[in-house]
């Protein structure tokens, strides 16, 4: 298992996908998708969240950037997908957390799905970025997110072809 996401297209649009083994568990995992301390910590955002089906989730980033989305599945502690809208230019997207213990640890696979080709390489940039602070965030640690998407925007550029994704 590696950190990078893989970025694949379905029916018009891209998915990202991730895959990463955290020294948490389930749990705990779960309480830092699920809880706005928590998750405004890895997401470097202000947070609002009802994590429950129909409940509401906001994101506000320092720049003024946000999210809006509704949950749309709710399986404590292995399963939360909510829609993902940042503004009326793009496509509404979803994203989906599933959780799975393994040993000593737990699983997370983070799906992407529903995204503007031409802005996979972006998405992946950022859930990368942000699924290291995660880890940072489970650990007890502190993970510089201000420098990581710039960091991995090349990385991605590099490894994602955009054009196969159109």
């Amino acid at each position: 298992m590696n950190d990078f996401g893989i970025a694949s297209r379905h029916a018009g649009f891209a998915v990202v996908r991730f895959v990463r083994r955290y020294a948490a568990s389930a749990e705990e995992l779960w309480a830092a998708l699920t809880r706005e301390d928590q998750l405004g910590r890895w997401l470097g955002a202000q947070v609002s969240i009802q994590p429950k089906v129909g409940g509401v989730i906001l994101l506000r980033w320092p720049g003024g950037e946000r999210m809006n989305g509704a949950i749309l599945r709710c399986e404590p502690p292995r399963l939360l997908e909510y829609s993902w809208q940042e503004n009326q230019d793009e496509p509404e997207s979803t994203v989906t957390f599933e959780i799975s213990s393994d040993g000593s640890g737990a699983v997370l696979v983070l799906e992407h799905r529903r995204l503007d080709p031409r802005s996979v390489v972006g998405f992946a940039a950022g859930w990368h970025g942000h699924l290291d602070a995660l880890a940072a965030l489970l650990c007890g640690g502190t993970y510089d997110l201000a420098g990581s998407y710039e960091r991995l925007r090349p990385v991605y550029e590099a490894r994602v072809d955009s054009s196969s994704l159109e």
